[in-house]
């Protein structure tokens, strides 16, 4: 009552008489709070404020319990002890230094705030949460966070910040690169005088990268001058398909490339292959695959993988004749270099015939048509002409041994 006036009647409560104060309830615009710490604060407020004072709320028809007992519903910026709530209000407001008017003294400092944090489980590099804070004394941009983990390799301090400036705070998380488990995480808030804290339970999950190595297979042969084919896919339960992502490499010749195919030719050598992909929470995963590339690492002239496949050793020099047919090792292979399957005649068959052919080319010699006949069936040849009889047998051989010889004559 020392507090609350009557304008009209420039006299405080306990001045006026029983029907004067009857009167002054439904005083509207009349009825003030008048109070030195409330009156005080009133520079910010736009409206519901009169002759100086704050308005209490006295509307024409009498509200029990809101009544006189709160500050006016016109007063603006919103208050908490408004009769009713018209928008949010940020704190107690005037209601501290209202209790100050009727005698209660306040703590020298206040307490910051911190609402309940829930646990948070991510998967991924980054997550979120938000949470409430707050001081009755203290601008909320004044605010001062810290934090502590109970499991540093899995995230320290600075894998934390709180961004926002109002009530409502989020919590940026970022645990350390690679990492995965559980920590308590702690966020204390500061005033600079007073911390309070708040604890929440942290797992960080995130499954490793899958890779499907399509082609080559490992193990796989090739000579110095083939192109390899490189094709892989990579899928991840958080990220999904990453195989456009995936790094190729040899660890003879370093990077091949990026991507799920990768065309290569490689050096000499047994390759050790790798696809790796690393996902969004930094955990690689890696596949290796072995293939070989053979040259003339012996310098004799003939590739390493074709004399492995064919005689089982790198320790023939070319001079020899492996297989007894009467043409050299390092002819064999120069015949195979330009016809593979040593099929010369292009007949379907390696026989007879197309040893004396490739003799024919490696003596520098013109083939003669003759020798090109199907199945080396030409006998009798008279004056070149074939007469061929259906059958390749002793007399085809004969033939084509005369006219490898050079004689044209039968």
């Amino acid at each position: 009552m020392l507090n609350l006036e009557d304008h009209s009647l420039a006299q405080t409560w306990d001045q006026l008489t029983d029907s004067q104060r009857l009167a002054s309830i439904t005083d509207t615009t009349d009825l003030h709070w008048v109070g030195s710490n409330v009156t005080t604060k009133i520079g910010s407020y736009t409206a519901g404020v009169s002759q100086g004072h704050v308005q209490q709320y006295a509307p024409i028809s009498p509200a029990a319990s809101s009544s006189v007992s709160h500050f006016d519903s016109e007063l603006t910026p919103n208050e908490l002890m408004e009769p009713f709530i018209t928008s949010s209000s940020k704190g107690p407001g005037l209601a501290v230094q209202l209790m100050q008017d009727i005698g209660w003294q306040l703590f020298s400092n206040f307490s910051p705030i911190i609402g309940k944090l829930s646990d948070v489980t991510m998967a991924g590099s980054t997550a979120q949460t938000q949470f409430v804070t707050g001081d009755n004394d203290t601008a909320l941009t004044s605010l001062i966070f810290s934090f502590a983990s109970s499991n540093n390799a899995l995230i320290n301090s600075s894998g934390f910040f709180v961004s926002g400036t109002e009530a409502l705070r989020t919590l940026n998380i970022t645990p350390n690169t690679g990492e995965t488990g559980t920590a308590t995480i702690t966020v204390n808030v500061s005033d600079g005088i007073a911390m309070v804290a708040e604890s929440f339970l942290l797992t960080v999950t995130n499954s490793k990268p899958i890779i499907v190595i399509g082609s080559p297979a490992g193990g796989t042969n090739y000579t110095l001058t083939d192109q390899i084919t490189f094709q892989a896919t990579a899928t991840d339960v958080e990220d999904g398909l990453l195989s456009e992502n995936i790094q190729w490499t040899s660890s003879i010749d370093g990077i091949l490339g990026t991507g799920s195919i990768v065309n290569k030719v490689l050096s000499v050598g047994t390759h050790t292959i790798a696809a790796s992909i690393i996902d969004s929470g930094g955990i690689t995963s890696s596949v290796n695959i072995t293939v070989n590339v053979f040259g003339d690492l012996d310098n004799d002239g003939m590739n390493d993988l074709w004399e492995l496949t064919n005689f089982g050793t790198l320790d023939r020099n070319g001079s020899g004749d492996f297989d007894g047919d009467g043409i050299n090792d390092l002819d064999e292979y120069l015949i195979s270099i330009s016809k593979p399957d040593g099929d010369l005649n292009i007949d379907g068959i390696v026989n007879l015939l197309d040893i004396l052919i490739a003799q024919q080319i490696l003596n520098g010699q013109m083939v003669p048509t003759s020798l090109q006949l199907a199945h080396g069936d030409i006998a009798p040849l008279i004056d070149g002409v074939p007469a061929p009889d259906g059958q390749f047998n002793i007399a085809d051989m004969l033939v084509i041994m005369r006219r490898v010889a050079g004689i044209t004559t039968f």
